[in-house]
């Protein structure tokens, strides 16, 4: 099943967990199942994924590599016996290559398979396009959600993002409105204007609601310049007692958000999780006699220690590949045509449908307008659409 944003994926996803339960005569209440396995399984690729199908069914879900049982260290994998029952994967445009062959491994007949995702969205950043592919080859029954249900007189991000999947802007769409803005601003005053933003933006939300995305890490407004610049403004150094560490160009303070760059299935922490860092040991305190730092992951708490500060960086601004499979309050979306080889349609679109209630545009509109077609498809899958 496929569909952009406010087509209703979650609402059908929600109505086939319990249609099947009926059938099966199956109880939703996980406390029953004490020593047997639960028969309802939802999956997604990253930790935040699973905790946003968590909130929207009321069910458990993990990560596609907990549910196998992966392990990052492991030399030989022995696919984990999965019961009967029924799997939901979502966020499938997110799922490489190595990772479905993996969970199609664990299969087995007594296990009804259902593959959720918006194929329109950036493929996976590991090898493959699986579901896009998947849907092209038109060898499994598809549905594809065209109606758009999450809608009213006061929404406006939903109609853009939908109207540049379709390759076109809206005539408005420099326009101010109640949930979404555009600023003009020159390259080279993008990331102080960006800054100046980001400070406005987080005296009327959470900081943490906060999340600027860019297309490249280098430029004038790239994700390495922003997000020292983000740091200070954010998180500043208010005194000599104010506890820092550095590693290399990057400086760590307690309150810092950052993002997991690899997977670690065994803490339960995976490539693209955002958290908060809650302490810094001296070496001289840490029993491990080198720097740590204490960082939440949603409240999963994990001790870094120095050797291990390679794994994360900081988040106030991200890149939109990152984005995938997460929602934000509050969206900020610096452009420039410096980006114009990354400018592609879907790279826009799946930054647009990460802002949840509010999305600002920033920069040359002729970047917006500068969007590539999609890959060329040979054939058209026959889909169902709703």
């Amino acid at each position: 099943m496929t569909g952009g944003p406010g087509t209703g994926k979650t609402t059908v996803v929600n109505g086939i967990v319990r249609a099947y339960a009926e059938l099966k005569g199956l109880s939703l209440d996980i406390n029953l199942y004490k020593d047997e396995p639960f028969p309802l399984m939802l999956a997604a690729p990253t930790g935040r994924a699973a905790k946003r199908i968590m909130e929207t069914t009321g069910l458990p879900a993990s990560t596609i590599h907990r549910l196998l049982g992966l392990a990052i260290d492991a030399q030989e994998y022995e696919p984990k016996d999965l019961p009967d029952g029924l799997l939901v994967v979502d966020e499938m445009s997110m799922v490489d290559t190595y990772l479905f062959r993996t969970l199609l491994a664990a299969l087995h007949p007594g296990i009804k398979v259902i593959l959720v995702g918006d194929k329109d969205q950036l493929p996976s950043v590991g090898p493959g396009q699986v579901f896009a592919d998947l849907l092209r080859s038109r060898t499994l029954p598809a549905m594809e959600l065209r109606h758009i249900h999450r809608q009213d007189e006061d929404s406006s991000i939903i109609p853009l993002a939908h109207a540049i999947n379709a390759g076109r802007l809206p005539a408005d769409w420099r326009e101010s409105k109640k949930d979404r803005s555009f600023i003009l601003c020159p390259p080279d005053q993008l990331a102080r204007v960006v800054g100046q933003v980001v400070g406005k933006a987080a005296t009327q939300f959470d900081k943490a609601d906060v999340q600027v995305l860019a297309p490249m890490y280098r430029g004038a407004a790239g994700i390495d310049q922003l997000n020292p610049l983000i740091q200070d403004i954010l998180n500043p150094k208010k005194s000599n007692r104010t506890k820092e560490v550095e590693f290399g160009p990057v400086k760590y303070r307690i309150g810092d958000k950052v993002l997991q760059l690899v997977n670690n299935p065994d803490a339960n922490v995976f490539n693209g999780e955002l958290g908060i860092i809650t302490g810094i040991t001296a070496a001289k305190d840490a029993d491990s006699k080198t720097d740590e730092l204490t960082i939440d992951f949603d409240g999963n708490e994990l001790q870094y220690q120095r050797s291990d500060w390679s794994k994360i960086t900081l988040a106030y601004a991200t890149s939109i590949h990152k984005a995938q499979g997460s929602e934000f309050p509050v969206v900020i979306l610096p452009l420039t045509l410096g980006a114009r080889r990354m400018l592609r349609r879907n790279l826009l679109y799946t930054a647009v449908t990460r802002a949840r209630d509010f999305l600002i545009l920033m920069g040359d509109p002729r970047a917006s307008k500068r969007r590539s077609k999609p890959w060329p498809t040979t054939a058209k899958p026959r889909w169902s659409t709703g």
